[in-house]
């Protein structure tokens, strides 16, 4: 519901709420990667 009045006020096609700026900086970066189902961008522990 939120996304839809965003979107309208906009006058855009769609829209996309997070809970936090930290989740939308990652989604963000996560779209513009290109990332997909697999894909690892961050890792973390120990090198081998």
């Amino acid at each position: 519901m939120l996304e839809q009045r965003i979107s309208a006020l906009e006058g855009g096609i769609g829209a996309i709420s997070t809970a936090s700026g930290q989740a939308a900086l990652h989604l963000s970066i996560a779209t513009l990667m290109g990332a997909v189902k697999g894909v690892e961008i961050f890792k973390g522990g120990k090198a081998r």
